[in-house]
């Protein structure tokens, strides 16, 4: 079986309860939210940072419809994460390989 197939095999789903920092950020972590996750063989967390790199490069390469601008500069500016670097790392993927 692939590699592939494995994790398709294995796909993780959401836990009972998301675990948010009890503090804000600024004071306890640099994630303000962290998703308790399991799949068919361990419980694991993935930080909403994560999520919000894989959503900007499905965005990035026409996979989900895009988010108004004005919304990824408010969040971008909330967090202070690297969105444009995000949505660049999406758009390389779909450049042709150079011969």
């Amino acid at each position: 079986m692939s590699e592939l197939e494995q994790a398709q095999q294995n796909p993780a789903t959401l836990a009972d309860q998301p675990l948010a920092p009890p503090q804000p950020p600024s004071q306890c972590c640099d994630e303000p939210l962290l998703f308790a996750m399991r799949d068919n063989y361990h419980a694991f967390s993935m930080p909403l940072t994560t999520i919000m790199g894989c959503v900007a490069i499905a965005e990035a390469r026409g996979i989900l419809p895009p988010l108004p601008e004005s919304w990824w500069v408010e969040v971008g500016n909330a967090y202070n994460w690297p969105i444009q670097q995000w949505q660049q790392a999406g758009a390389a993927t779909l450049q042709p390989a150079s011969e």
